[in-house]
Parts: structure tokens; C-alpha cells; sequence
């Protein structure tokens, strides 16, 4: 993430372009999933990374396991018409010691306190 702006939630954050000659700047609105273009990771301290599967169209199991740090939990995210989904670690809460909070993906889900990483992406790309 290069920049965020708290009370607003939009940041932007640097990929590299397609000919990978430098980086881009995407601007990115948690609250606005029009501005959500590719997957990506949302970290506790709020920095937002572009998270692409692998293969580019769908993630392996092991991969949304790697992004959350363990067993794996899916929400759907009703603020995209459950078109995109959180991945959650299951077992964030209980492990020892526990994950940090996650406030922005607790915002987000509007579920209770979220903990840890989380993988934001397109339903079709988790299946």
C-alpha cells in the first residue's frame, strides 16, 4: 500500500504493469467493490496487497491457505451481491496467542471481530 487515507478508506497501492517495466498506482474504496479490480489481501494494520492466483483464474486450495495463514473460513460479501468473497482464517481466534483484529474486515463482513489476514475475491476464482 502506498498511501491510505483513514476516514475516507481509499488507498492506493503500486502493482507492477503488465510489460513489468515499473509500478502503477490503483486507486482502491473498501466501500466502493466497483473500484475492487483484482483479488486481493487485506493485513490487520490495514495495507492492501494484490493477491493473484497462480494459475491467473483460479486459487488452490493451499494457496487460500497460505494468504490466512491456516484452515480456511468463506463469506460471501453482501456489499458485491455475494459476487466476491472473504476467505478467513478458522481458527484465527483460537489459535495461541490469538490473531490481531482486523477493523477494516470486520467493517467490511459486518460480522463479529475479524482477526488476521483475509483474501478478498471474485466468487468464481474460490470455487
Amino acid at each position: 500500500m502506498v498511501g491510505s487515507s483513514p476516514s475516507s478508506r481509499i488507498m492506493t497501492f503500486g502493482v507492477h504493469d503488465s510489460q513489468g517495466s515499473g509500478k502503477t498506482s490503483i486507486p482502491f474504496n473498501i466501500n466502493n467493490p466497483n473500484s475492487w479490480r483484482q483479488p486481493f489481501v487485506l493485513d490487520p494494520d490495514g495495507s492492501v496487497r494484490i493477491a493473484l492466483p497462480k494459475n491467473g483464474t483460479e486459487y488452490a486450495l493451499e494457496e487460500l491457505q497460505q494468504h490466512v495463514g491456516g484452515n480456511i473460513e468463506i463469506h460471501h460479501i453482501p456489499l458485491t451481491n455475494n459476487q466476491w468473497i472473504a476467505v478467513l482464517n478458522e481458527e484465527g481466534k483460537i489459535q495461541n496467542p490469538p490473531l490481531p483484529a482486523n477493523t477494516m474486515a470486520t467493517k467490511l463482513l459486518d460480522l463479529d471481530v475479524i482477526v488476521g489476514r483475509i483474501l478478498v475475491c471474485p466468487m468464481t476464482m474460490a470455487s
